[in-house]
């Protein structure tokens, strides 16, 4: 990996993820019966070290430790090159596809690619206890609720 370019790279998970690259190789595997076969596996690269992608989660009274962009954590100077293979790697990978985490040449690029996508949602996101979905409705009790049923 010697290329100098860098992408700024948009996670729109909360805890963030750590990208890996892999290499595959062959390794022998035992078979029923007796013997060995030689299977394919993906073990990880020691080209590059992993690359911690920050997440958009931050505690209630803190600042972010990442700038955000509509909702999406920024990484800055991921090298385009680990990127490119990283992806080409995890093209599969749900928050891929989604578009829950993705690269632009530069963080306004990124930041406008972040407000586009603004409102995906990733399955992650707090409820709203006075909204919640039907199936808890009925089953969660808000602390005033408490209070005012066991005042009686």
């Amino acid at each position: 990996m010697s290329s100098e370019e860098t992408v700024t790279v948009a996670c729109k998970l909360p805890h963030g993820l750590i990208m890996q690259l892999q290499e595959k190789t062959t390794q022998p595997q035992p078979v029923m019966g007796g013997g060995l076969r030689e299977v394919d596996v993906w073990v990880p690269s020691n080209a590059h070290a992993p690359i911690t992608l920050y997440g958009n989660a931050h505690p209630q009274n803190m600042a972010p430790i990442a700038d955000i962009a509509s909702g999406f954590a920024l990484t800055y100077d991921v090298p385009k090159d680990f990127w490119d293979q990283w992806v080409e790697q995890n093209k599969t990978l749900p928050a891929v596809k989604n578009g829950l985490v993705f690269a632009q040449p530069n963080s306004r690029r990124a930041k406008d690619e972040a407000k586009e996508k603004a409102d995906l949602k990733t399955g992650f996101e707090r409820l709203d206890p006075n909204n919640l979905p039907k199936e808890f409705s009925k089953k969660v009790e808000t602390a005033d609720d408490f209070k005012k049923r066991t005042a009686a």
